[in-house]
């Protein structure tokens, strides 16, 4: 999974209002709890002392206030006595002893009802209405503030996380177009990151630029040098029988195509601005490659379902990289084993895939870095950089087969609209 700072901003926003919830949810069960403990303890003393005083006779309704009310029942359930005008209610299911809060007209009530072991039923309640429009107001005051501490969490984000991201991204939009004065939108804190960043940058592109001239300058340097030597060499051979001479022979005719690949695709980088976007037909591109490379070697197989595909490309350049894939394929595929040059149609796109098996893969990590080894040096770096230059991806998968390795080099290309 890639990376997203917004991404890990977003979750880490939502942990703190799922923490934020189950504070305030906690807080409030909490504070219901102590509440609830502490009326039940003392209305249990207090029925203690009622029960007691009710019935020794004492006469407990000349001392009781409005605050508390009772009913006593008889062990049928039917009431016996209880408080004027308050009736509280009853259902011999419960289980004993039993408290509840119940309401009774507009005032809410805290209510223990337990049997005594003579059969008969005490019912004693305090007025429960006071605390009971506490926790309602809690509640209230519980959601206000969870809702505005969300409300406060998701504006930080809206103005000001979200806007450091698109602030970073103007900053690199900045660099890349080099209009450092035409970003209003970054902050003026991260303006001198954005100045750092675009020096370097420019340090970075002048000394690409003097490694790209040394090396073009030392290519055209051993170009001419080179050829000259082949066709001495070439000479030599055949008045010579050192198997030696043929080896390096092989090493240099390798080099100078390097050298001449390398010259070719600096010249089409500078120009990559030209590259002329048509719809082509590719098939009969194709069986321009097939015939020509199949004429020299006799073991390259075409296959392709379709009569006709049209696609979005530089005829000129597509043909550049089908050379470079091309001649890779049979300089590094088994000698006695085919190459299969196939063309698929897909939804969006044609791929041209180049299979052929090999002594061994190519490296992942030096995969389109030139100059890093015999098996993925210039020609497949080449191949990269001019599929890029016309819209199109090139793809290198591999697969153990036996004791070789099975490359296929895929090439993606836009289809064009009606195709």
């Amino acid at each position: 999974m890639k990376k997203s700072l917004k991404l890990q901003l977003v979750l880490l926003l939502g942990f703190l209002v799922l923490l934020l919830t189950a504070y305030h949810v906690l807080l409030y069960l909490s504070v219901e709890k102590v509440l609830f403990s502490s009326v039940d303890r003392h209305m249990a003393e207090d029925a203690k002392a009622f029960e007691l005083s009710y019935f020794s006779g004492k006469g407990y309704e000349d001392t009781h206030t409005n605050y508390e009310v009772y009913t006593i029942r008889t062990p049928d359930g039917l009431v016996l006595d209880s408080t004027e005008n308050v009736l509280l209610p009853f259902d011999e299911s419960w289980h004993m002893p039993d408290i509840r809060t119940v309401k009774y007209g507009d005032s809410f009530y805290r209510v223990l009802t337990y049997r005594r072991g003579d059969g008969f039923y005490v019912q004693y309640a305090i007025n429960f209405t006071s605390e009971a429009e506490f926790l309602k107001s809690l509640k209230l005051y519980m959601f206000i503030s969870w809702s505005s501490i969300s409300l406060l969490i998701v504006l930080t984000y809206l103005l000001v996380l979200r806007s450091v991201i698109t602030s970073i991204r103007f900053i690199s939009d900045a660099v890349v177009k080099e209009r450092l004065e035409d970003s209003k939108d970054i902050y003026q804190e991260l303006k001198p990151l954005l100045e750092k960043i675009r020096d370097a940058l420019h340090r970075l592109k002048a000394l690409s630029e003097r490694q790209k001239n040394v090396i073009l300058g030392l290519s055209h340097s051993i170009k001419t040098p080179l050829s000259t030597a082949i066709l001495m060499l070439e000479d030599t051979i055949r008045h010579s029988e050192d198997v030696n001479l043929k080896v390096v022979r092989d090493e240099l005719w390798r080099l100078e195509r390097n050298v001449n690949a390398f010259l070719r695709m600096s010249k089409m980088e500078n120009q990559q601005n030209l590259a002329r976007i048509e719809k082509h037909e590719l098939l009969s591109l194709m069986k321009q490659v097939f015939h020509l490379y199949d004429a020299k070697s006799r073991r390259i197989r075409f296959e392709s379902a379709e009569e006709s595909i049209h696609v979005l490309c530089d005829r000129d350049i597509l043909l550049e990289v089908l050379n470079i894939l091309m001649d890779n394929a049979l300089t590094h595929s088994l000698r006695d084993s085919f190459i299969t040059l196939r063309v698929v149609k897909e939804d969006l796109y044609t791929s041209v895939c180049i299979e052929n098996l090999a002594e061994r893969g190519i490296d992942e990590e030096k995969l389109f870095k030139p100059f890093e080894g015999r098996y993925t040096g210039i020609g497949l770096y080449m191949a990269h950089k001019l599929s890029l230059i016309m819209n199109c991806k090139l793809r290198v998968c591999q697969e153990k087969v036996d004791d070789h390795v099975l490359v296929k080099v895929c090439l993606h290309i836009p289809l064009s609209q009606g195709s």
